[in-house]
C-alpha cells in the first residue's frame, strides 16, 4: 500500500485487527475462508497453511486478505451505484455456487470473475479487487478471453466488457475516495507475490 497510496492511508484505512483461526469457518450453506466483521479481518483454516504450496497459499489465504480488505473499504465509503447496475439481473445470492453449474452458463460471461462474485454487489466488488491484484497478466487475459461472450442473446454487453467496465469504476472510486492507484497497487502485489516462493520462513514458529 505504501507505494500506491498517500501518507496516512495505512493508519487510517487498513485493518487494525487480524484474527487467525486454526479450524475452518462455516456459514449456513458453505465453508468460509474469511470474514470482515466491523473492520476486522478473520482468516480461517490456518492449521492447513502450507507455505510450500503457492497455489493454496494464494487462493485460500493471500486472496482472502485482499478480498476482506476490499469489504472494509466499501463499508467505510460506498462505491458508485453504477457498479452493480451492469450485473443487477445476474446476482444469485445464496445460489451463487450452484446456479452456473446447474444452468450450464458461465459466470464470466455474466461479468463476474468467479462464481462467488455473483452472490451480490459487495462480494462482486471484493472478488474483483482480489483477482485483479493477484492474477498475473496471462491469467487476467485468459479470464477476459473466456468472458468474451454472452449467456443470453438479449444481453447488451459481453462478460469481458462488463468486467473491464467494473475495473474502471473501481479504479476511479479508489482514486477519488482514497487517492489510491489500483494499477500501482497491482504492480507491487505482483512483484511481491513472485518472491513468496523464495522467502525464508524458518524464523517463524512451525505451530503449537
Amino acid at each position: 500500500y505504501r507505494s500506491s497510496t498517500p501518507s496516512g492511508y495505512l493508519e487510517e484505512h487498513t485493518i487494525k485487527y487480524l484474527s487467525l483461526f486454526g479450524s475452518s469457518g462455516y456459514g449456513i450453506d458453505r465453508k468460509m475462508l474469511g470474514a470482515a466483521p466491523q473492520g476486522e479481518i478473520w482468516i480461517y483454516d490456518i492449521n492447513n497453511l502450507d507455505i510450500q504450496d503457492n497455489s493454496l497459499l494464494r487462493s485460500n489465504f493471500i486472496s482472502v486478505l485482499f478480498h476482506e480488505s476490499a469489504h472494509t473499504l466499501h463499508e467505510e465509503r460506498a462505491y458508485p451505484p453504477e457498479y452493480d447496475k451492469f450485473s443487477s439481473l445476474e446476482y444469485q445470492k445464496q445460489d451463487a455456487f450452484l446456479y452456473w453449474t446447474r444452468t450450464g452458463q458461465s459466470s464470466l460471461r455474466a461479468g463476474f470473475v468467479s462464481d462467488y462474485a455473483s452472490t451480490d454487489p459487495d462480494e462482486d466488488f471484493a472478488e474483483l479487487f482480489a483477482y485483479y491484484l493477484l492474477d498475473s497478466d496471462s491469467e487476467w487475459q485468459a479470464k477476459l478471453k473466456d468472458a468474451d461472450g454472452r449467456n443470453r442473446s438479449d444481453a447488451q454487453y459481453t462478460g469481458r466488457q462488463i468486467i473491464l467496465a467494473k475495473v474502471e469504476i473501481m479504479k476511479k472510486y479508489l482514486r477519488d475516495e482514497y487517492a489510491a492507484d489500483l494499477d500501482a497497487m497491482r504492480a507491487e502485489v505482483q512483484r511481491r507475490l513472485a518472491l513468496v516462493g523464495s522467502m525464508d520462513f524458518s524464523q517463524y514458529p512451525k505451530g503449537y
